[in-house]
């Protein structure tokens, strides 16, 4: 038997009814998942307002989300990192921050990632960068396809093969 004990704003109770408590708790996950959206869409508007609060603010906003562990709000702090936008302009943070939301399960950071490694062209972050991106593709993401067949056609952090190349911008574009 699951005993829980909720408290809410209309009070608190203790459920004991499993089916009620899974209920409950899928609920709790969705409307997570709807503030965690939120939270990254005012993140992106405080972005494009661009003034010297707009940016306080959104380096609040998305502070208080990577607390609670969530990739995608790491992966914004890392490219706030990257352009200077609220926070000193700093390349090895963007990278931490990066890396940590990519190895959370955010695609789209990992692919950012990967970009920031390109333009750093040490062989060492190309090398990694192909690990990130190998890890996207393995997730299913189309984007980073795209970004491991330009590596083969300029030979980044792999051989240079542009008949490679070409057959992974085909699994791009048949997408």
């Amino acid at each position: 038997m699951i005993l829980l004990f909720i408290e809410s704003k209309y009070g608190s109770e203790i459920i004991n009814d499993s089916a009620r408590y899974k209920r409950l708790i899928k609920k709790s996950k969705l409307e997570y998942k709807e503030h965690v959206i939120k939270v990254i869409e005012l993140f992106d508007i405080l972005w494009k307002i661009n003034t010297p609060q707009s940016k306080i603010e959104m380096i609040k906003v998305i502070n208080d989300s990577i607390k609670t562990g969530d990739a995608t709000a790491m992966g914004r702090l890392g490219r706030a990192y990257r352009d200077g936008k609220g926070v000193p302009r700093d390349i090895n943070k963007c990278l931490e921050w990066m890396r940590l939301a990519s190895k959370s399960g955010s695609l789209a950071a990992s692919n950012e990632l990967f970009d920031v490694l390109w333009n750093i062209g040490t062989p060492e972050s190309e090398y990694e960068m192909i690990d990130v991106i190998q890890y996207a593709i393995s997730k299913g993401d189309i984007s980073a396809r795209g970004r491991l067949a330009r590596a083969y056609r300029y030979g980044r952090g792999v051989s240079k093969d542009l008949n490679v190349a070409a057959e992974w911008m085909r699994q791009t574009v048949a997408k």
